[in-house]
Parts: C-alpha cells; sequence; structure tokens
C-alpha cells in the first residue's frame, strides 16, 4: 500500500508539472484531453504543416519610458491574454515569444495524430481578430491616458520542424525552419494594426477567397544585406471597413509613444526634370528631406523592403555633383506605404548614407529646385 501511494504521489504531482508547462499554452480541452491521457502528448521531433503567427508591440521601449511600469504591466498582461484566449479559440498553441514578440503555432495540437486542418484559414482569423479587438482596448487606454499597445502580425505557412528542448513533464516546444523567420520578416515589414502573410499561406487558403480584394499584393524583399530576394506577400487590413478606427488608434500611438516627425520634408515642384530610377521600376520624386525621400511609382513594396535609387536629372551640374560624391544611386529602405489612386506612395529613408553625403545631397537638391524655379520665373 505505501509503494502504490509513493507512486500515486509521484504521478499526481507529474501531471500537475505538466499541466503547469501547458496551461495558457495549449486549448482548455486539449489540456485536459492530455493530462487524462499523459501518452498522447507528442514531444518527439516531427515535421508538419503549420502556420505560425508573430504578434509584435508598435513603440515598446518609448512606452516604457513614458509610463509608469505598472500601467505598462498592466496592458501587457492584458495583450497576453488576448492573445492567448484568441489563439485558443481557433485552435492555436500559444508559444513562448522572444523579448516583445508573441507567437502563436496553427497545424499542429501537440497531440499525437491531431493535426489541425485549415491552419492557413485558422490563423489568419485569428490574427484578424486580434486586431479588431486589441483596437477597442487601445481606444479604451488612450482614453484612460494609459499606455498604447498597437500590434503588427506576420504569418508564415510551410512545413516545419518542432522539437521539445524540455522534458516530457516540462514541455518547451521550439520551431526550427525558415518559417518563424520569414513570419518575424513579414511582421517586421507590417503596417501598424495589419496583417502581412506569405504566399504559401495564400495559397493554402480554402475556406477564404485567396482572391478577394481584401488582400493588397505587395512586393519584399526579404534579403537583409542589400542583395535581391524579391517575394510575393499579401496584405490584410482588418479596418479596412472602419478606417476611422484606424486613425484614432494611430493618433493615439503617436501621442503614446511620442512619433514625430523631426524633419522638415521639401516639396519636389519640378519632378519632370529630375528623375528616380529603382530595381522595381521607375518612379516620380515626390518629396526630400535629408534622411529620406517619397516616391510614388506602380509597384506596391512593403515596410522593410530595400530599394535601390538611381538619380537622372537633365542638369549636368547636379549630375557632376553627385557622381563626384558617388550619390548617384544608392540603397533606401521603405519605411511606409499607402495607395494612392493607382499609384503607390512611398516613404524611403536613406541606408547606409554617411551623414555628411545625407547633408551634400539635401543641399544639391534644393539648389537644384531653387534653380529650376528661377529658370522658369524668367522664362515666364
Amino acid at each position: 500500500m505505501s509503494v502504490y501511494m509513493n507512486r500515486e504521489i509521484i504521478r499526481l504531482r507529474s501531471l500537475e508539472r505538466l499541466r503547469s508547462s501547458l496551461d495558457g499554452i495549449v486549448p482548455p480541452a486539449d489540456l485536459e484531453a492530455i493530462i487524462r491521457h499523459p501518452s498522447q502528448l507528442n514531444t518527439e521531433v516531427r515535421q508538419v504543416s503549420a502556420s505560425v503567427l508573430v504578434i509584435q508591440i508598435v513603440g515598446i521601449e518609448n512606452i516604457r519610458n513614458r509610463f509608469q511600469i505598472d500601467d505598462v504591466l498592466y496592458e501587457l498582461t492584458r495583450l497576453n491574454k488576448l492573445i492567448e484566449q484568441t489563439a485558443h479559440k481557433f485552435g492555436g498553441i500559444k508559444m513562448r515569444g522572444y523579448r516583445d514578440d508573441f507567437v502563436v503555432l496553427f497545424g499542429d495540437t501537440l497531440r499525437r495524430n491531431t493535426a489541425q486542418r485549415f491552419h492557413a484559414e485558422m490563423s489568419l482569423q485569428c490574427a484578424a481578430e486580434l486586431q479588431m479587438e486589441n483596437a477597442m482596448a487601445v481606444s479604451k487606454a488612450a482614453e484612460q491616458k494609459r499606455p498604447v499597445l498597437a500590434i503588427r502580425i506576420g504569418i508564415s505557412s510551410g512545413r516545419m520542424t518542432l522539437g521539445n528542448i524540455g522534458s516530457h513533464n516540462i514541455l518547451d516546444t521550439i520551431i526550427m525552419g525558415d518559417q518563424l523567420d520569414q513570419a518575424k520578416r513579414y511582421e517586421q515589414s507590417c503596417d501598424i494594426n495589419s496583417v502581412l502573410f506569405g504566399r504559401m499561406t495564400r495559397d493554402l487558403l480554402v475556406k477564404i477567397d485567396p482572391n478577394s480584394d481584401v488582400f493588397t499584393r505587395k512586393l519584399l524583399n526579404l534579403d537583409r544585406t542589400g542583395g535581391s530576394n524579391v517575394q510575393e506577400v499579401y496584405e490584410f487590413d482588418p479596418f479596412r471597413t472602419n478606417p476611422e478606427l484606424r486613425r484614432n488608434i494611430m493618433n493615439a500611438l503617436r501621442q503614446a509613444a511620442k512619433f514625430e516627425r523631426k524633419e522638415e520634408r521639401h516639396p519636389a515642384r519640378n519632378n519632370d526634370t529630375l528623375f528616380i530610377e529603382t530595381n522595381f521600376g521607375k518612379a516620380k520624386l515626390m518629396n526630400f528631406s535629408r534622411n529620406g525621400m517619397g516616391i510614388l511609382m506602380k509597384a506596391p513594396l512593403s515596410n522593410g523592403t530595400t530599394v535601390r535609387i538611381q538619380i537622372k536629372a537633365e542638369s549636368a551640374t547636379l549630375m557632376n555633383r553627385l557622381a563626384n560624391r558617388k550619390l548617384t544611386a544608392f540603397n533606401a529602405e521603405v519605411r511606409w506605404a499607402r495607395q494612392t489612386g493607382e499609384l503607390n506612395l512611398h516613404g524611403l529613408f536613406f541606408k547606409n548614407v554617411e551623414e555628411p553625403d545625407r547633408d551634400f545631397l539635401l543641399q544639391c537638391l534644393l539648389e537644384y529646385h531653387e534653380a529650376s524655379e528661377q529658370s522658369q520665373r524668367q522664362a515666364s
């Protein structure tokens, strides 16, 4: 009897550790099924077809510096619970994140022989509901002068490898493969309060029309070294039918995180004599500043995309000045983008351009536009 009781105590303690390690990670129904039959828990290294979400808080460092830590932790706890509940609602697994990232997996339930069908749909529906529910919470927080936690979401789908670096009783599942890195890259390139996903996720959609006009096709360069690895991505705006709510959230975020434009932008009034060519096609210079420029072009590019800029002008003086400083061509990164009619306006930030060269480029463009305007006035 004593031996039996000791074994039973050990078994119950083991189940309690297992429950503790899975609580909040798997949906409650799956958790109870695993506790009843622990042998159902799949801790083996395996390849699965799945979708992974990466969720990031926008401007969290600024928020931390501007608000009381108790208020920040309150909103972080609220957001963490929202992600957990929404993920479980659609059958997802809320994994441990990295710093300010939250990671949710769809397609594997951690139970043997219970792979999730339609994981692409589930991931997209989860992301859409997360954005809408968080928007309501953000609006309420802004009214109460509390920290505002807006989010971006990236989704990647495909074959990935799952493994457990913990034990059978203390689970710590990790994702191995390119999909997690891709989802992070999509999230980093996503507009605030939107969802960005890859071609594979779109192709796996069955219940949702993959050709729906709610998805905006964009181009994203996944090469972080300035090379070319351009892929199709698709952006979903949950606030497409409620743009006012999106504007309210953005205004609240700018005020809470103090996102302010600190440099003057100069309009490009004579862009019929100055041309911009890129590795994505021809573009029209709309404005410029010390650290970047706005260009209008046909191709829709995602945030984070590296663009190769080539300046061409009718003025031999301007071209010679830029050529002497090797500034006729340089790289820039897309920081924001929005559709303007049939074209797309992009805000670019100069990459790998030294500060003296930025000052020189700004001065050249200012002098060129001033000279062009004077010539037009004299001609008229």
